[in-house]
Parts: C-alpha cells; sequence; structure tokens
C-alpha cells in the first residue's frame, strides 16, 4: 500500500521543507518500498519556468541531453541546465503554450519524458526509498512554503520513474 505525506508552512513563509518531508516520507518507507517522489512548491524565479526532463530508461546518452538543449532553445532561453540522476533540469524564460513546450521535449527520443513543469511547482521522484532520493538530489536542502511527498507500492503497473508518483497535470 502507498503512503501519501503532506505539508504547508500556514504562516506561507518560506522554510527548509526538505527536512520535514525526508523525515514523514522515511516514516512510509515500508508502505511503499518501490518508488518515492515529492512534489514542492518554492519561491518563483522571476518569470522562470522549472522542468524535471527524464532522459531515458537506462543511463540515457549525453547525446540525449544537448538534443533536449538545442530543441528547447529553439522555443525559449535556457536560462540554467543541469544533469543530475536521471534528470535534466532546466530553468528558462518561455512565455509560449506549456503543452507545446512539453510536446518539443518530448518529441526528441520516445523514452524522454518531463515529469514536472511549472514556475513554483518542481517534482523530483525516482525508485527505490526516500533515502535515495536525499543522497542523488539533496531533498534535505529544499526550499518551499508547502509539498506532498508519496511512497509507492506497485500492485498493477511497472516499477519504474514513469510510474512513480507524485504526478504533473501535463499541459
Amino acid at each position: 500500500m502507498c503512503g501519501i505525506i503532506g505539508f504547508m508552512n500556514k504562516s506561507g513563509a518560506v522554510t527548509s521543507i526538505g527536512s520535514t518531508m525526508l523525515g514523514m516520507l522515511d516514516a512510509l518507507g515500508r508502505r511503499g518500498p518501490d518508488s518515492a517522489g515529492i512534489a514542492v512548491f518554492s519561491p518563483q524565479n522571476g518569470n522562470r519556468i522549472r522542468l524535471r526532463v527524464k532522459l531515458g530508461d537506462a543511463d540515457a546518452p549525453s547525446e540525449r541531453t544537448d538534443a533536449v538543449k538545442t530543441q528547447v532553445g529553439t522555443v525559449a532561453t535556457i536560462e540554467d541546465a543541469t544533469v543530475t540522476g536521471a534528470y535534466l533540469r532546466l530553468e528558462v524564460s518561455y512565455d509560449g503554450n506549456p503543452e507545446a513546450l512539453q510536446h518539443a521535449i518530448e518529441g526528441v527520443h520516445s523514452e524522454i519524458e518531463v515529469v514536472s513543469m511549472g514556475r513554483s511547482l518542481e517534482i523530483v521522484k525516482q525508485v527505490g526509498s526516500p533515502a535515495n532520493l536525499d543522497t542523488t538530489y539533496g531533498l534535505k536542502d529544499f526550499i518551499g512554503t508547502h509539498a506532498i511527498g508519496h511512497t509507492r507500492l506497485s500492485t498493477e503497473s511497472r516499477v519504474d520513474l514513469s510510474h512513480s508518483q507524485p504526478f504533473w497535470a501535463h499541459g
């Protein structure tokens, strides 16, 4: 059975939410040992959009990263780009249709998937324990006003990044 947790700072102040969420996710670890994820709402960085892009189901070649960045560069201004774990994280200046940006990115390769897109929202998830999230992505350092987290015990679908939760409303 899965586990779901959430935290909201009622004052609206930005806080070190990652440590709080990690503690709660660890407590749920036995309810969903297959994967763990978090959706954090943090302060906007100007008018930038934050994206987390899954590069592939296995170790994706650097050519995919370059291809996504090239594709995004044709429709948006890339302000920051880093690869950590299974993700390419982008911050872009973009005023167009979010669905068009998603389709442009996912059109690069069949294994590429936009996992998260938003001005305040950022989702990080992976197969494995909540501790793995912190080890790979530095979950303890995340700041924000509120967040939800999920641990997953697969009962009907594959155990992979695409089926891990939380999900975002595409486009």
